[in-house]
């Protein structure tokens, strides 16, 4: 079988990482929460809350020889609190909800595992402006382990989408399409 190297990690041809929630919940945001062991180089650590554009992740993390992805993950920590309001800039833009949270139910039992909300990069006046979409995932409190030392410091699970741009959309509607 062949492998490539696709970061720091080898993965077999052909292989394209696409876990659902749960996945992602259960298996690597569980695990990174925990300390546990898990395959690198497929979630990257990254502060997507931080000074870096959306756009500027995308190209620093993107894997050159995969054209095709549309999804990029990243573990980040939970950020942080003004007043009454969680602080959600970005760059020079902000990440707006676009909902309040979704409660993500596991599979087999529906018991709930965590939560998911969408957020949409805001920037008026930019070409970026509504380009990027970004999922929240965060796992239900009652899957720690080690609840006590975990509240000092949360982690999410964020999956980044680019979205094509604006005037394509436009364009496409002006077209019927």
């Amino acid at each position: 079988m062949a492998v490539l190297m696709q970061g720091d990690h080898r993965v077999p041809v052909g292989f394209r990482f696409r876990p659902n929630e749960e996945e992602l919940l259960c298996y690597y945001l569980r695990s990174k929460i925990n300390g546990e062991s898990f395959p690198s180089g497929l979630v990257h650590n990254c502060n997507v809350y931080g000074d870096q554009e959306p756009w500027h992740v995308w190209e620093a993390y993107k894997d050159p020889l995969d054209q095709e992805t549309n999804e990029l993950y990243f573990f980040t920590d939970q950020p942080k609190k003004m007043r009454s309001l969680t602080n959600r800039r970005v760059g020079t833009g902000t990440w707006r909800g676009e909902n309040t949270g979704k409660k993500v139910h596991a599979s087999g039992s529906g018991r709930v595992i965590g939560s998911r909300t969408k957020f949409l990069y805001m920037k008026p006046g930019s070409v970026q402006d509504g380009r990027w979409l970004m999922h929240e995932l965060e796992l239900d409190e009652s899957l720690l382990h080690r609840k006590d030392e975990v509240k000092e410091k949360r982690y999410l699970l964020c999956i980044l989408r680019k979205i094509e741009e604006k005037k394509d959309r436009k364009r496409g509607r002006d077209e019927g399409q």
